[in-house]
């Protein structure tokens, strides 16, 4: 009998859509993200004032794959939102991951993954 985790990553899924507005240049930001395996995946960077606009795309680094698919396999489903104040000008971030796991989200995950978008986000751009 082979072992089988209920959830867990399969193959090529969307798993996070990172969406930003805000900040000094009142921008709008938004970057899907899919895994195509367990050690990789793309994450896809758009411009969304006005249309949404591509701006590009990068492969995951099998650090930030590997990451991502900890996170899917461990975590429920959740859509979070971010809020920063830490500039003169504030931001808001807003999230919608799909996870195949059974646990919620603690706030350090969330902070994780905002951190990772704003991560590929920024180098796309």
């Amino acid at each position: 009998m082979i072992p089988h985790i209920d959830g867990a990553f399969t193959g090529a899924d969307q798993v996070l859509t990172w969406h930003q507005e805000g900040g000094p240049l009142d921008e709008c930001k938004e970057l899907r993200v899919s895994l195509t395996g367990p050690r990789s995946g793309e994450a896809r960077g758009y411009n969304c004032e006005g249309s949404t606009r591509e701006i590009g795309s990068i492969g995951l680094s099998a650090e930030e794959a590997r990451q991502l698919t900890e996170l899917f396999n461990r975590l429920k489903p959740f859509e979070s939102e971010v809020y920063s104040a830490s500039s003169a000008q504030p931001f808001n971030t807003w999230m919608n991951f799909t996870g195949g796991g059974n646990a919620d989200a603690s706030n350090a995950d969330i902070l994780t993954l905002n951190n990772l978008g704003n991560q590929l986000y920024n180098e796309i751009d």
